[in-house]
C-alpha cells in the first residue's frame, strides 16, 4: 500500500512541479525580455537624436559636425547605420 500511495503522490506532483519551474523560467525571460526592449529605446531613441542632428547639420552644409554625430549613431546601432550610409551613397 505504502508503494501505490508513492506513485500515486510523485504522479500528482510531477506535474505540479514542471509547472512551477515552467513559469519561474517564463518569468525570468519575459523579465529579461524587457530589460532588452528598455535598452534598445533607449538605444535607439539615442540614435534617432544622433542621426536627425546629423543630418539637419549636413543640410546646412557643416558636414564634419555631421560625420562627427553620424559616427556616434554608428557606436549605438551600427547594422542600422551601415544601412543608412549605403543609402546615402547612392543618392
Amino acid at each position: 500500500i505504502s508503494y501505490f500511495w508513492e506513485h500515486i503522490k510523485l504522479k500528482r506532483l510531477k506535474p505540479l512541479f514542471f509547472l512551477v519551474i515552467f513559469l519561474l523560467a517564463l518569468s525570468a525571460v519575459s523579465f529579461h525580455e524587457n530589460d532588452l526592449i528598455k535598452d534598445l529605446k533607449k538605444h535607439q531613441y539615442a540614435f534617432n537624436i544622433y542621426f536627425l542632428q546629423a543630418a539637419s547639420d549636413y543640410r546646412k552644409g557643416d558636414r564634419q559636425k555631421a560625420r562627427e554625430l553620424f559616427s556616434k549613431a554608428v557606436e549605438l546601432y551600427p547594422s542600422l547605420a551601415t544601412r543608412v550610409e549605403r543609402i546615402m551613397e547612392n543618392k
